[in-house]
């Protein structure tokens, strides 16, 4: 049984504050920077290395059922738990989608039910144009649960690559598509880089590749040595940052985007094992804790965001200081409470009925 990589929710924790700071601007007009986008691919890659580390051990790859219903299986499994919490955000995002799409914009009642139809079932990311996004979670649901539907077919494909490609080469060539998609489409059509499926499965098929490099140990001897492991571990996270703030102005957006790429990878195949003294302050509980319930604080930050916003504003000027703070810590502390107690919910009744 493959060990949990606990530093992972860690960053799953401090990918989601990017986002959720990035997420602000948009609400409250606040010079925020936009580098939290590179948050949203660090959740498609570390998705893909967690899920193959996973896989051979999950009851649903094993079953004697048809291919399709396996696939089907292996995505509904994943996308379950939080599944009902992204309903009711959808049902109370609804007044406030209806305001902005029909009533500001002038989008007709019928293209707003299919927005919702679409949002419902996951399938939003399908649809470049008029789909918007109901409760600004669905997007990405969609991609993910898209994701995890090809898992498996993955996993049986690179078994069979595998043998006959090397795992770098494997890694370069997606990332070399990534370039290109990137190069080709920016500037002509934002969703074909950043929203559309079949982008993001290069990003997840990289941390596929990665997660097989884990479990097959390669360059594992690297990080034998507790000292060794943390200068590495230190030296990744400077070399990072400077690279990727040295590249982030250039004007070719396919450079950009290998940059993201290689320091994601960087990251995360560092830090998977786990093995420096940064790694071990990285897995305190206070940062696990709030990594164990990432899922759910992104479906419902934006929210209570939004709601809060259009509350304390007709009350406070918009874009106070004082607004801006009140709104980020109202949210991410009603945030955290519901999210705390759905994700835990079941081991709270549990407790109840034994009482």
């Amino acid at each position: 049984m493959t060990k949990r990589i606990e530093v992972f929710q860690s960053f799953r924790f401090i990918a989601f504050l990017l986002i959720f700071i990035w997420h602000l601007n948009g609400y409250m007009g606040i010079s925020v920077t936009s580098h939290a986008q590179i948050a949203v691919s660090f959740f498609i890659i570390i998705s893909g290395f967690l899920n193959c580390i996973y896989i051979e051990n999950d009851s649903n790859y094993n079953s004697n059922v048809n291919y399709l219903t396996k696939m089907f299986n292996y995505a509904r499994t994943k996308i379950k738990k939080i599944y009902p919490l992204y309903i009711v955000t959808i049902i109370l995002f609804i007044p406030l989608s209806f305001k902005n799409l029909v009533i500001e914009n002038n989008v007709s009642i019928i293209i707003y039910m299919l927005c919702v139809i679409a949002n419902i079932f996951l399938l939003e990311a399908w649809f470049p144009k008029n789909f918007n996004s109901i409760s600004y979670a669905g997007w990405y649901l969609s991609i993910l649960v898209f994701l995890q539907f090809i898992t498996i077919p993955l996993n049986d494909l690179y078994k069979r690559v595998h043998s006959k490609i090397n795992s770098n080469i494997l890694i370069i060539t997606a990332v070399f598509i990534l370039f290109l998609m990137y190069t080709i489409f920016v500037g002509n059509e934002f969703y074909f880089y950043y929203n559309f499926p079949l982008y993001r499965i290069f990003e997840y098929f990289i941390g596929f590749t990665l997660g097989k490099m884990y479990l097959n140990g390669e360059y594992k001897k690297m990080f034998c040595d507790k000292k060794l492991s943390t200068f590495i571990e230190i030296i990744t996270i400077l070399v990072c940052l400077i690279v990727y703030n040295l590249f982030y102005s250039s004007p070719n957006y396919g450079v950009h985007s290998v940059i993201e790429m290689l320091v994601i990878m960087t990251i995360i195949f560092v830090f998977s094992h786990e093995a420096g003294y940064i790694s071990n302050l990285l897995k305190n509980k206070f940062l696990i804790n709030f990594g164990n319930i990432s899922g759910e604080l992104y479906l419902i930050h934006n929210l209570f965001t939004a709601y809060l916003l259009g509350i304390i504003t007709r009350i406070v000027p918009h874009g106070n200081f004082v607004v801006n703070l009140l709104v980020f810590t109202l949210t991410f502390i009603l945030s955290y409470i519901t999210s705390y107690f759905i994700h835990y919910r079941k081991d709270y009744f549990k407790c109840l009925k034994r009482n």
